[in-house]
């Protein structure tokens, strides 16, 4: 799949094309993925939001083991396969291949041609955009990189599973990554784009709670924060789909894995939402910056304003056309919970912990990570990682 619904977009007419909706009856589906309601079900049947947990380390005992893509991680920590490549500007990236739940997931490892030792940075790209996080850009900073294809893309085994087995894949490839010689274990970042953005979030509650990786810094680019939304977001844009048909092969290849739509399946949505994971996400230490765009045809904004509420203590900036800060909220994030900060907004250095950033865009170049204000994402994205990790 060379292009799809939740990815980076490169062109600018790829942000034209990359809108969907081809008939689709999205008022059978539920949500609009205008302003969250907080209490967070695709059919109202969920009063918080969260991942019901029993037991628990507060009460002396311990945690009760996740599980499926959120729960231990089994496999040797190796690569079965690496293909050196040739050093370019100071990088070399590397094509490596590994096990997941008996799939084999092929990606990439970048890092400086100099020097023996470098920090940490997971990267999550968009769905149908694999080696499109500026990997070769994030090792220059003097990360190590690592980047999953994940199954179902990049020539890797199995199919797409929308921010499920994913996640397993990721885990997987942070476990290897942490045996390699040249990674400094003591310095990660994680970073993710569209779909990505979304794995990035559930690796980032998985191993919070499992305790086995400690995270510095960790950015959420406009992913998906509740994918029935998503879904019903892109649902409404039907005569889009005459442009071009991939949007609506993307929707109904979510159907394939999800088994339906949000109202035919919701739990199926629900455990790929990261809206879902507040419980375990509200308790998370690593330093978290999300980043999204009003103006996105793709993923809904307000879900990821709906996370913020309920992952609490989020410093929050609105971003107008003119590229200044807005003091009111955008008017999907117009929730309890969340201040809008008026004044000179962050660019290199962040006092909170959590940030949320949210830019005026118009329609459909929301989601062009490399256009407009999402040029200005990446920037932050880059000064945020330096700044919370220290390079």
């Amino acid at each position: 799949m060379k292009y799809s619904t939740f990815l980076t977009v490169p062109v600018l007419l790829g942000a034209f094309l990359a809108l969907g909706g081809c008939g689709i009856d999205s008022s059978t589906t539920g949500s609009d993925g205008g302003p969250m309601a907080m209490d967070g079900g695709t059919d109202g049947s969920h009063e918080d939001g969260s991942v019901a947990l029993d037991g628990g380390d507060d009460a002396g005992t311990q945690k009760p083991p996740l599980s499926g893509e959120l729960g231990p991680i089994e496999g040797e920590a190796k690569f079965t396969k690496t293909t050196e490549g040739v050093p370019m500007d100071g990088v070399r990236c590397d094509a490596v291949e590994y096990d997941s739940q008996g799939f084999n997931i092929k990606g990439q490892v970048c890092r400086p041609t100099a020097g023996d030792k470098f920090p940490l940075l997971i990267a999550n790209h968009g769905l149908g955009a694999y080696k499109s996080t500026h990997a070769a850009a994030w090792a220059k900073l003097g990360f190590a990189v690592f980047e999953s294809a994940y199954r179902g893309e990049g020539g890797s085994d199995g199919l797409i599973d929308y921010c499920k087995g994913e996640v397993y894949d990721v885990r997987r490839m942070i476990q290897i990554a942490k045996a390699q010689t040249y990674v400094d274990t003591s310095t990660v970042g994680m970073v993710g784009y569209s779909h990505g953005g979304c794995v990035t979030m559930k690796v980032l509650a998985a191993e919070a709670y499992a305790g086995t990786t400690k995270f510095d810094a960790v950015v959420n680019v406009f992913g998906p924060a509740d994918w029935a939304a998503t879904y019903n977001h892109i649902a409404k844009l039907q005569d889009l789909c005459l442009i071009d048909s991939k949007p609506c092969d993307t929707l109904a290849d979510l159907r394939r894995a999800t088994g339906g739509a949000p109202k035919e399946e919701p739990e199926a949505y629900e455990e790929r939402s990261p809206l879902f994971l507040t419980q375990l996400l509200e308790d998370v230490a690593a330093p978290l910056l999300i980043l999204h765009a009003t103006g996105d045809s793709i993923v809904p904004y307000g879900p990821n304003c709906g996370l913020a509420v309920a992952m609490g203590e989020f410093e929050a900036w609105h971003i107008g056309f003119d590229g200044n800060a807005k003091a009111g909220a955008p008017p999907a994030c117009n929730l309890n919970g969340l201040t809008w900060s008026g004044g000179t907004a962050p660019t290199t250095t962040y006092g909170a912990e959590r940030t949320i950033v949210v830019y005026d865009t118009i329609s459909p170049f929301g989601h062009a990570e490399n256009l407009g204000a999402g040029m200005n994402m990446q920037s932050r994205a880059l000064a945020f990682m330096k700044n919370k990790i220290g390079l």
